[in-house]
């Protein structure tokens, strides 16, 4: 754990102690993903601080870039969680990482970031339709 001295106050302090923005970086992988990706960045930024890397380069280097912007939350987006229409949430201070269907994604970050009531009931949520996404119009599901 790299620790830093901070000239201000005089003291050392952890870099788990810095404050990450309740935000989110949309990681991407694969170049079948990139238009979804985009459209639901374009979508959750109508809520949330959302970040997206123009390039897709690897999960790594992607969520190295998100840990440098002090954002909170990766969303992980694959072709495989595309396919099985979820995808992953991971806390960037944790590491902890679950699956999210993507009719229930909005929801779930509110609750993941920790946005109050009076936030949730402000924004229109329920109106999320991952068949809106450029994979799934079209189809019959």
């Amino acid at each position: 754990m790299a620790v830093e001295k901070d000239e201000k106050l005089g003291i050392e302090i952890e870099e788990d102690q810095y404050f990450r923005k309740p935000g989110i970086f949309l990681v991407w992988l694969g170049e079948d993903v990139r238009d979804d990706a985009f459209y639901l960045a374009t979508y959750l930024r109508k809520f949330h601080l959302v970040e997206i890397d123009l390039d897709a380069g690897s999960l790594k280097s992607q969520l190295r870039q998100a840990d440098k912007l002090r954002l909170s939350h990766a969303l992980i987006l694959g072709e495989r969680e595309l396919s099985e229409k979820k995808c992953a949430v991971k806390d960037l201070s944790t590491g902890e990482q679950e699956s999210v269907n993507l009719s229930n994604l909005n929801r779930t970050l509110f609750k993941t970031l920790n946005l109050n009531a009076r936030e949730i009931k402000d924004r229109s949520w329920q109106e999320w339709d991952y068949r809106k996404l450029p994979s799934f119009r079209g189809m019959i599901l």
